[in-house]
């Protein structure tokens, strides 16, 4: 006590470094956060290439049976003269495998399309079968909606019935029915033969007739049953 004042002194040196520790603690934190967003970012862009690296390995297997095919009647191209029927075939598994690839990202996504998409998918097809020689036609009833798995075996079955007609088929008509029951019929002049049915068979959905001299096969989720 001076002068009748009174001095009080506060030491807030231990206030100051405490501050600094948490300052310093902030800091460290922030630095923390930034590199688990990293880390987060990077889980998510690997979680991606993993994703679409899955989506390829599949896409591939689909459609393996036809990459042979083309690789195998482009390389006879190579090694002889041009044959234009070669060249017509490997349109048609092209546009089979550009539209089976893309239907199977679609039905990725979903668990039933509109049955619209296995009609795109038929028309292409047969748009090529047309230059390749053979009459053509796709008729539709109804415009419901197909299982994402029921869609795909449709147009499976419908690649596998036209590979294994060719060459000698000379026409081609498609129904797609959508109405009470899905099922695909397709009506084949001067089928070279039919698949292997024993896939189709296995899952009960197939039966095969000869109707006004055609080779007919119709594949149906809704039979439960072969029928020939």
């Amino acid at each position: 006590m001076q002068d009748g004042r009174v001095y009080w002194v506060e030491d807030i040196s231990k206030i100051n470094r405490i501050q600094g520790q948490l300052a310093e603690i902030n800091a460290r934190l922030s630095e923390e956060n930034e590199l688990i967003q990293a880390e987060n970012e990077l889980k998510r862009q690997r979680a991606q290439i993993e994703e679409k690296n899955r989506l390829m390995d599949e896409m591939i297997a689909l459609v393996q049976p036809q990459l042979l095919q083309i690789n195998r009647l482009l390389e006879e191209e190579n090694a002889q003269a041009l044959n234009v029927q070669n060249l017509k075939q490997v349109c048609l598994l092209g546009a089979y495998v550009k539209r089976r690839v893309n239907l199977a990202l679609i039905c990725d996504q979903k668990t039933v399309v509109p049955v619209d998409e296995l009609a795109h998918c038929i028309q292409e097809s047969l748009t090529y079968l047309t230059q390749y020689g053979a009459v053509c036609a796709l008729h539709q009833e109804g415009k419901g909606s197909v299982s994402s798995r029921d869609v795909q075996t449709a147009y499976d079955f419908f690649e596998d019935c036209l590979e294994a007609a060719l060459p000698s088929l000379s026409a081609l008509m498609v129904r797609v029915e959508c109405s009470e029951r899905f099922s695909i019929r397709l009506m084949m002049e001067d089928a070279a033969g039919l698949p292997k049915a024993d896939k189709y068979r296995a899952l009960g959905k197939l039966t095969i007739d000869d109707a006004d001299g055609a080779l007919c096969a119709t594949l149906s989720p809704d039979w439960g049953g072969v029928r020939a």
